[in-house]
C-alpha cells in the first residue's frame, strides 16, 4: 500500500497549525498564562511571553512547514520499505 506524500504532508501540516493556532489563542486569552504558572516550576520554566503577534505567527507557519516535512518523510519511508518487503 502506497501512500500518497503530498497528502501526507499537508495532513501533517494542517493537524500542526491548527494545533499551534489553537495554542496562539488559548494564551492570547489568559488561560495560558495560567497553565505556564501552574506547570512552571516543573515543565516550562516559566516567565516566557509569546513574544506578540509577529512571533506568533511565525511559529505557526514554522509549525505547518516542519509538519509538510516530516509527513512527506514518512510517507517516502513508508512506501520505500513497503516496496522492500513486495519484493
Amino acid at each position: 500500500m502506497n501512500i500518497d506524500k503530498n497528502r501526507a504532508g499537508l495532513t501533517l501540516a494542517s493537524v500542526s497549525g491548527l494545533l499551534h493556532l489553537v495554542w496562539v489563542l488559548i494564551y492570547s486569552s489568559g488561560l495560558g498564562k495560567m497553565i505556564d504558572e501552574m506547570h512552571s516550576s516543573e515543565l516550562m520554566g516559566g516567565g516566557h511571553d509569546i513574544g506578540g503577534i509577529g512571533f506568533a505567527i511565525l511559529c505557526i507557519i514554522g509549525s505547518i512547514i516542519a509538519g509538510y516535512i516530516v509527513g512527506w518523510l514518512i510517507a517516502y519511508f513508508w512506501n520505500f520499505f513497503g516496496k522492500k518487503e513486495q519484493e
